[in-house]
């Protein structure tokens, strides 16, 4: 799959890497965390979601991963992407084809990834008895 001109300039201006950054302001020792993405890999989001809307919010509960996340209209789409196993690259480019800019499509998908990654919500994750 070809990328479009402008999406392979912001690639190339991030090192063909997503990069999402984050303050955890729950952990004062912990300034900012930095994980970086593969733009050809997808992310693994629970199997098995539970989702409620409120206003122009969501809220997607993985209950056997007792994990949740809340999101925006674009965060659904995202998440409903990544969850049906496409990769970021892909998510990018279905973006586009709905009208959206790039620079809100990467300030969007930027803003998801952060709370995936604050809020561990992956396929991955245990849930841990604690005694």
């Amino acid at each position: 799959m070809r990328l479009s001109q402008d999406l392979n300039d912001a690639f190339t201006e991030i090192h063909g890497k997503f990069k999402s950054e984050a303050k955890m302001r729950d952990y004062p020792l912990v300034k900012k965390v930095t994980k970086e993405f593969d733009i050809k890999a997808g992310i693994p989001i629970p199997s098995k979601v539970t989702q409620y809307k409120s206003g122009n919010s969501y809220l997607f509960i993985a209950p056997e991963k007792a994990l949740f996340i809340t999101t925006n209209e674009t965060g659904k789409k995202f998440l409903y992407f990544f969850k049906n196993g496409d990769t970021i690259e892909e998510v990018i480019e279905k973006m586009k084809k709905e009208n959206m800019e790039m620079n809100t499509i990467i300030s969007q998908l930027h803003s998801f990834l952060v709370k995936v990654e604050r809020k561990s919500f992956y396929e991955y994750a245990e849930v841990k008895e604690v005694k």
